[in-house]
């Protein structure tokens, strides 16, 4: 693998604070099938002529959109996004 390669997304979230109605509007809206559950999961590629990363949506109380993205060194990316003006909120686990 080359030293510098694009990042790619490798799994998303959408955050919701009645996940049960967009859980349901998404699964009218695009035809996704989703697991049950309180963070109900979209399979990778959800059937489409083209793979993508897997998803869910999930309970919270500020709605938003996460993205996770694959990087080489967890470390060095994120001395990176300090050194760009970003901010290490949670220490990685």
């Amino acid at each position: 693998m080359a030293e510098d390669w694009a990042r790619p997304v490798v799994f998303w979230e959408i955050t919701a604070t009645d996940s049960a109605k967009m859980t349901a509007f998404y699964k009218e809206m695009f035809n996704w099938q989703m697991t049950d559950g309180p963070a109900p999961r979209i399979a990778a590629g959800i059937g489409g002529p083209l793979p993508g990363p897997g998803g869910s949506i999930r309970p919270g109380a500020h709605p938003g959109v996460s993205l996770y993205v694959q990087v080489l060194s967890l470390a060095d990316s994120l001395a990176k996004g300090e050194r760009l003006g970003g901010k290490t909120i949670i220490q990685p686990t």
